[in-house]
């Protein structure tokens, strides 16, 4: 075939190729993709997607076998040609000039086209259907590298391993056009280099990155002291912002001291963790005062809250709902809670003399941790028997045990320190008796203990006295009295006995303060509900 008959084909191929460019050009495809990063705990090596322009599946007339000869033929001519024998679209931009010689024989036009776009520094991209043809360096300019590079990159993090020592290592195995960067603080390599060579570098970091093999990172150790905190208790909670798999936090129980180890970096924000944690501690210095108000006969149904609140001019004086605990209606708890300044204590007590006499059963002062809870006893421990039997083959043995149960008035208070100097206080008062006595057939006696109790929050600001009333309490008093000897005698003998049976009703009544202090502060019990006042006054008109 003569060459003029090359170039008629040539261009009837590139009229086909123009005639398409409308309808395909707005599906566009770009360059290979930029690879992810991957962890050197991968399986498998990292791919990367070859050159996607002459693939064969969407272009199949590229393995169409041709025979070519040609001399100092314009380029774009070849081009258009190929693209005719091919059966595909084919644009060459405006800066694609140069003349081909070559000579084929029974070659794929894929491999024709590849030869022709070497030997002139050309490349190709595909948008759609369409071939794009321009020139090495307008490709390199858009996609930042060269056009038929044979360079891959991988990037890896080390998981054990130094990687300034791995990356020394991996200096033996790259090519002349291969690149190693490290980035010692991230432990990660950046390796630019042929397929093959990437594949050898992967293989050696999975070797050498194992766990035996223990990373230098600069560390710093720090022993930090606690004065109020519990370093044991501070010790978890510090392990929980370490640096995985190198920072350390050892505990010094002798000296409550931690030590900790960890990258320069973090060890400020650790060391202001713990500093957090080992903040003094308030605590809430409880006063208190338990008075027990013997009412009047006509009295017998409690004081009257609202009354003393009126009298008074105590607003904030209420009354709860009644929280009956023990079945007995007559031991019911219905708590009176208000509160009342420093100054109108006094006052407040010499109200309830009122009601009939009152006198201070106790004082107690305690100190509670803040969210920590206080238990004041005014009564007695009742003491009972408890017997075992243990049987043997043919004796039994018998092991007696004495157990004691609290009875008197028991108060439990849980204190919280809301901000602004104001508390918030769960108060549970109970009050207990024993109300009779239960014989076992061993002969001891069980106390039969009657409680009553209830619960109460109250919010409350530092240096203010709460009243809590309404606790009830019966009292029978049996009394008999007779004439030696007459008394006696059966029948006869009533004539000279007496007896009296006397019932007394009691309302305790509690008087508390809360102070807020800090851990060390001495507080002197030198406040209102210490200074009670019980002179005598006159009785309610």
């Amino acid at each position: 075939m003569k060459p003029s008959v090359w170039v008629r084909l040539s261009a009837i191929g590139g009229l086909v190729a123009l005639g398409s460019v409308a309808v395909w050009a707005d599906e566009v495809v770009g360059p290979p993709t930029v690879p992810e990063t991957v962890s050197s705990g991968s399986s498998e090596p990292l791919q990367l997607p070859g050159d996607v322009a002459l693939d064969p599946a969407a272009f199949p007339g590229l393995g169409t076998r041709i025979s070519l000869d040609l001399r100092g033929m314009d380029i774009v001519e070849v081009l258009k040609f190929l693209a005719g024998k091919g059966g595909f679209n084919i644009v060459t931009g405006a800066d694609v000039q140069g003349r081909a010689t070559l000579t084929l024989t029974d070659v794929a036009v894929r491999d024709a086209l590849d030869i022709v776009l070497v030997s002139n520094g050309l490349a190709v991209e595909r948008r759609g259907t369409i071939l794009y043809v321009m020139s090495g360096e307008q490709y390199e300019q858009l996609y930042g590298h060269r056009y038929g590079d044979p360079r891959r990159s991988l990037v890896l993090q080390l998981k054990y391993a130094n990687p300034g020592q791995v990356g020394a290592l991996l200096g033996n195995l790259k090519s002349e056009v291969g690149r190693i960067v490290v980035d010692e603080p991230t432990a990660t390599l950046a390796m630019l280099d042929t397929p093959g060579i990437l594949s050898q570098m992967q293989s050696l970091i999975n070797t050498v990155d194992i766990p035996t093999v223990q990373r230098q990172v600069p560390t710093e150790t720090r022993i930090v002291s606690l004065r109020f905190a519990s370093a044991e208790l501070v010790k978890p909670e510090i392990e929980s912002i370490l640096t995985p798999e190198l920072g350390q936090a050892r505990l010094d129980k002798r000296s409550n001291a931690l030590i900790v180890t960890d990258v320069p970096a973090r060890m400020p924000q650790i060391v202001g963790l713990i500093q957090a944690f080992d903040a003094r501690h308030r605590q809430v210095y409880i006063e208190s005062t338990i008075l027990s108000v013997t009412l009047r006969d006509e009295f017998d149904a409690g004081i009257e809250w609202n009354w003393v609140s009126e009298s008074l001019k105590f607003p904030d004086v209420t009354v709860t709902n009644s929280l009956p605990i023990s079945s007995d209606a007559t031991n019911a708890i219905k708590m009176v809670v208000g509160t009342i300044g420093e100054n109108d204590v006094t006052a407040t007590v010499k109200a309830l003399q009122t009601f009939g006499d009152t006198k201070v059963l106790s004082s107690p002062h305690i100190s509670v941790m803040n969210g920590e809870d206080a238990k004041i006893l005014v009564g007695r421990r009742e003491a009972y028997v408890t017997s075992t039997v243990t049987q043997a083959q043919s004796t039994a043995a018998t092991a007696e045990t004495i157990q004691f149960i609290d009875v008197g008035v028991k108060l439990y208070v849980t204190p919280a320190i809301t901000d602004s100097d104001f508390l918030t206080l769960k108060i549970r008062p109970e009050v207990s008796s024993v109300a009779s006595t239960l014989s076992t057939s061993t002969g001891n006696k069980i106390p039969i203990v009657e409680t009553s109790e209830a619960e109460t929050r109250v919010m409350v600001k530092d240096g203010a006295t709460i009243i809590i009333g309404g606790l009830m309490k019966d009292e029978i008093t049996f009394s008999r009295q007779a004439v030696p000897v007459l008394g006696n005698i059966p029948l006869v003998g009533a004539l000279f006995r007496n007896r009296s049976d006397r019932y007394k009703k009691t309302e305790l009544v509690i008087l508390m303060t809360p102070h807020l202090i800090a851990g060390d502060e001495i507080v002197a019990p030198a406040t209102s509900t210490a200074r009670v006042d019980l002179t005598p006054t006159s009785s309610r008109p």
